[in-house]
């Protein structure tokens, strides 16, 4: 877990977390969930964009301290997982892909 000192976020999804004991339950609804063995959720991009108003409270939070980027998990479609400690919640940050020379 890194701390997160960028403030430069333009689009930032929430994440559906689902619990390690309910996954059997789960799994066909988030097939593209990703699993945290630290922490032992399953984790899935939401469709549950930041507005404007959340992206400047997750600025705040990030200016404060409070984001980490988790590096040992990946989701799908160039989004980078974050754990925000003030909020509890996990945040998937788009990171788009630099051009190519």
């Amino acid at each position: 877990m890194k701390q997160v000192v960028s403030t430069n976020v333009e689009i930032a999804v929430n994440i559906i977390v689902v619990d390690n004991t309910e996954w059997e339950y789960c799994k066909k609804e988030f097939p593209d969930a990703v699993y945290d063995e630290e922490r032992k959720k399953y984790l899935y991009l939401g469709e549950d964009f930041f507005d404007m108003s959340d992206l400047g409270e997750l600025v705040d939070d990030i200016s404060n301290g409070k984001v980490f980027h988790l590096e040992n998990v990946h989701l799908a479609h160039d989004y980078d997982l974050y754990f925000n400690k003030n909020t509890g919640k996990y945040i998937g940050v788009n990171i788009p892909k630099k051009d190519e020379l």
